[in-house]
């Protein structure tokens, strides 16, 4: 037999457990990586290859940083993905069921 409260806590779904600063950054990060990729690329053109050679590794650092912080949170987060994956799967059920 269950309880009111075992009840209502197993209907709640789980909450993703993501750092406000790790949000905030992830997306600066990538884009500075892009960026410094791009400005690499424009080196190449020029032929200064010692710039080339700085901006590439600081353009690749920082996409690295960028993705693991994004594994880092996914790794925080299975149950709440787990648990969004179910939920697209039954809506897609659903939709496929009413056609």
């Amino acid at each position: 037999m269950q309880t009111t409260l075992q009840h209502d806590t197993e209907n709640i779904a789980p909450r993703p457990k993501i750092d406000p600063a790790d949000a905030l950054t992830v997306v600066p990060r990538l884009l500075a990586g892009f960026f410094l990729g791009g400005l690499a690329i424009m080196y190449v053109v020029a032929q200064n290859w010692g710039m080339v050679a700085f901006l590439g590794f600081a353009s690749g650092l920082m996409l690295y940083w960028g993705f693991r912080l994004i594994n880092k949170m996914r790794r925080e987060n299975v149950e709440y993905i787990a648990y969004r994956a179910a939920e697209e799967a039954a809506a897609r059920a659903t939709r496929k069921a009413n056609r």
